[in-house]
Formats: C-alpha cells, structure tokens, sequence
C-alpha cells in the first residue's frame, strides 16, 4: 500500500472547513478504500491457504477459517464472502466453463485470478447474481 493511501484523523484537522456534503462523500471514499483493502487483505490469505479440489457432487461449502482447505470456486466465493461480505456471481467464460466470482463495490475475486480484478461484463457470456439459500 502506497503511503499517499493512508489518512488519519489529524490530516482530516488541518483541511480547511468543508460543506457537510464534501465531508460526507470524503466519508464515503474512506470507506470505499477501507473495505477494498480489507478485501484484497483477506482474498490473499485465503489464497495462501486454499488447495483446488473438484467437488464429486455439486455442495456448497464454506470452509473452515485457519488451516490448509481443499475446495472449488463455489466453495473459494463463499468463504470470502462470509469474511468481507459482498455478492456472489455466476459467470460463464467464453470457452464455456461456469465460475463462481465473488464482488465487493465492483472488485472481484476467486480462485484462478492473483489479485483482485474489476467486474467487467463483457469479458463473459453469462454474468449471473446469485442468492443462496441460508
């Protein structure tokens, strides 16, 4: 993280006074960053510990919070998204293999990609939001 990314309550002191709307959209992009940072954070320490495993049958599982885990994509979306929140997609690739992504404020992850990558629609046949059953 670069430094220029990091802001704290005494640099908010010394700008001048602000009408409340530019303090609240301030608000909300330190929000933004917060939660982006947190979901890269947590996207690679799932990744430092998750082992690809094709599922027999098609179950959805959320796996365990420590240790070394064996899973595939669905697994790998949900457990992110019980860590950082966000919405569950099903994506079809063109070379027609179905995906589970998991998004967070247009930022996505899963198993395959390194990093954290921007939801863009035009890279897939199929782009489906997902609502699992509790």
């Amino acid at each position: 993280m670069k430094a220029h990314n990091t802001f704290s309550v005494n640099n908010l002191l010394t700008i001048p006074p602000l009408r409340y709307w530019h303090i609240g959209g301030l608000l909300l992009l330190l929000s933004f960053t917060s939660h982006a940072n947190t979901f890269a954070v947590e996207n690679f320490k799932l990744k430092e510990r998750f082992v690809y495993k094709a599922d027999e049958e098609d179950i959805w599982t959320v796996l365990a919070d420590h240790g070394v885990v064996y899973g595939d994509c669905e697994d790998y979306a949900l457990t992110l998204q019980k860590q950082v929140g966000g919405q569950l997609w099903y994506v079809k690739a063109r070379d027609q293999q179905a995906h589970m992504i998991l998004c967070l404020h247009n930022q996505c992850a899963d198993n395959l990609q390194a990093d954290i990558f921007t939801l863009d629609p035009t890279r897939f046949d199929a782009l489906v939001r997902v609502y699992p059953k509790n």
